[in-house]
This record gives structure tokens, C-alpha cells and sequence, in this order.
């Protein structure tokens, strides 16, 4: 199409020419305006073939653009899906890793927390997992029954082992006379403080 339009304007300009050396040569004015006629038809079809090159080109501009915010609007909608499914799996992925590492080590610490005030009746649940956190189950409850089996032996041992549990349960009574002078035997600093100054 541009180059229908290309050619008439070439024509146009040929045909210019040709009115300018006929006026210069004093041409006969019919010839004159024969050639001026044949000028303007180029020029008017030259005109039109650029209003058809000029209205494609503003269609094709068009619907480039429209595929275009087609394509970005497309390209948005697939990143919010793409940045929903993955908050949606960092949200799974973290609720598993809760529940099999987290609570695994709540219940493990609670544990521990009990076997040092002296409860050697703990025992976890050793089919929970086969990785680190499973062998580490597995050898506190061969602790705790090794300890257990120890003080069942060895009933003097128990004394030792309740004393800090008993000391911290127990509330022991002292009595104290006015005007004697007494050490307080067994009692914490702050506890034997405290007795004194009661009395």
C-alpha cells in the first residue's frame, strides 16, 4: 500500500515537471491543462493511498496496544495467582514444620522439665518420626528408663535426687525464741532472711 502511494506520488512530481517545461515552452493551454489535470489526479490518489496507509497504521497501532494491555493485565493477573499459591504453600509448609518439629521439642523439653523435679514415670511417644528428632526421643526414654531402673536399685540415691524437689515443695517450720541467736541450717540466704526477720 505504501508503495502504490510511493508510485503515484512519483508520478505526481513527473507530471509537475512536465507542466513546468510546457508553460516554459509556451505550450498550447489545453496541453497545459491536460498535464496540470493529470498532476492532480496523482497528487489526489497519492493523498488517498496515504489516508488508507495512514488509517492501517492507526488500526494496527491500535490493536497492537490492545493486545498489549491484554498481555500486561494477563502477566498481572498469573503474578497475583503465582504470589497467592505461594504465601498459600509458605503457609503449609510452616504449619507442617510445626507440628513435626516444634511440638516433637515442646513435648521433649516438657519432658526434661519433669525428669529434673525428679518424675521418672515420663516416656514419649517413639513412633513419631525416623529423623534427628525421633533418635533424640528414643535415647531420653533409654535415659529416663536407665534412671529409673538406677533408683529402684538404689533407694539411698532417691534421697539425693527428691531432696531439691522436696526442699521446693515443702515449706519447713521454724521456731524461734526472743533474745536467742540461732544459724539456720539448710535454709536458702534469702529464706533464712526471711525467718529472722518474721521473728
Amino acid at each position: 500500500m505504501l508503495k502504490a502511494a510511493l508510485g503515484e506520488y512519483d508520478l505526481f512530481v513527473v507530471k509537475s515537471f512536465e507542466v513546468v517545461e510546457l508553460a516554459k515552452r509556451n505550450a498550447p493551454g489545453v496541453q497545459v491543462a491536460e498535464a496540470k489535470r493529470e498532476a492532480a489526479l496523482h497528487a489526489e490518489n497519492a493523498v488517498n493511498r496515504l489516508e488508507e496507509v495512514s488509517i492501517r497504521a492507526y488500526t494496527f497501532n491500535k490493536q497492537a496496544n490492545d493486545a498489549s494491555f491484554k498481555a500486561v493485565r494477563s502477566a498481572l493477573l498469573l503474578l497475583s495467582l503465582t504470589t497467592l499459591l505461594s504465601l498459600g504453600s509458605a503457609v503449609v509448609i510452616w504449619w507442617y514444620l510445626s507440628r513435626s518439629l516444634l511440638r516433637p521439642v515442646n513435648e521433649l523439653s516438657d519432658a526434661a522439665s519433669k525428669v529434673s523435679e525428679g518424675d521418672f514415670d515420663v516416656e514419649l511417644d517413639e513412633r513419631v518420626s525416623r529423623d534427628e528428632i525421633g533418635h533424640l526421643t528414643l535415647v531420653f526414654n533409654r535415659m529416663v528408663r536407665s534412671l529409673r531402673k538406677l533408683v529402684k536399685e538404689s533407694p539411698g540415691l532417691r534421697k539425693y535426687l527428691d531432696l531439691s524437689v522436696k526442699e521446693a515443695q515443702e515449706e519447713r517450720e521454724y521456731k524461734l525464741s526472743q533474745g536467742s541467736t540461732y544459724i539456720v541450717k539448710d535454709a536458702t540466704p534469702h529464706r533464712a532472711y526471711d525467718i529472722v526477720a518474721e521473728k
